[in-house]
């Protein structure tokens, strides 16, 4: 009788992912460089705000690509970038394809009655980080409360 392999935990509550690794992983197959640096960097502010310290960041080694391979290139220049702000230390994993990525200390997300964002339909936050990325501007969490505070009040109708 043949055995069966144990299928992996769908537990919502377990800490391991699809990838066999303890930490968040984000997966970046499949994107342009510009996709992938702009999903990354938004996911590590998201991973930051959580409390997460330690992340990884999977970009394949390239082997399906025609010509060089991109994202390893692109996310680890998003990465040097980003060093000091949200990255602290990061490195290729060994065999390459993914980049382990300790974040730096921050701000954690405070319960919905301390928050000092105010409260908004789900993604405002991001849509804020994502006007200040565009911008070129690391979002400090001053920076998205006055960002979110302005999409509120531009929907609203409100003027300043």
């Amino acid at each position: 009788m043949s055995r069966r392999r144990k299928s992996p935990s769908r537990d919502p509550r377990s800490i391991r992912n699809s990838w066999g690794s303890v930490y968040p992983t984000l997966d970046l197959h499949g994107r342009t460089a510009p996709e992938a640096e702009r999903e990354a960097e938004l996911w590590l502010i998201d991973q930051r705000f959580e409390g997460e310290t330690m992340v990884r960041l999977v970009t394949g080694r390239g082997l399906h690509s025609v010509g060089s391979p991109i994202l390893p290139g692109a996310i680890e220049g998003l990465l040097s970038r980003l060093r000091g702000s949200v990255v602290q230390t990061y490195e290729p994993e060994p065999g390459g394809g993914a980049y382990r990525i300790r974040l730096t200390k921050g701000e954690r997300r405070k319960a919905p009655a301390d928050r000092t964002i105010p409260e908004a339909e789900p993604g405002v936050l991001r849509e804020a980080a994502e006007k200040l990325a565009d911008l070129g501007i690391a979002p400090t969490p001053a920076l998205l409360e006055a960002e979110v505070r302005r999409i509120i009040k531009g929907r609203s109708g409100e003027t300043e």
